[in-house]
């Protein structure tokens, strides 16, 4: 007869230790990713799609810019 070591609440506790580190993990590549590709479409830019029907972006050069909008 084998007996099982370790209860329910054990199990459960590490299940969700489990679970709440693969959920730091992928914030942290998201983030980590979001440090090197520019996303095409912000929360904000969809946000007004769907408010407005569509978006017009106008680039400006920095130059162009306050010289405090790159620090912000």
């Amino acid at each position: 007869m084998v007996v099982r070591r370790g209860g329910l609440i054990r199990r459960m506790v590490r299940r969700a230790l489990r679970w709440a580190a693969f959920a730091v993990l992928v914030v942290a590549v998201h983030v980590l990713a979001l440090r090197w590709v520019n996303p095409p479409v912000t929360w904000l830019m969809a946000s007004e799609w769907w408010r407005l029907g569509a978006i017009e972006r106008e680039w400006r050069a920095l130059p162009a810019m306050s010289p405090y909008l790159p620090l912000s």
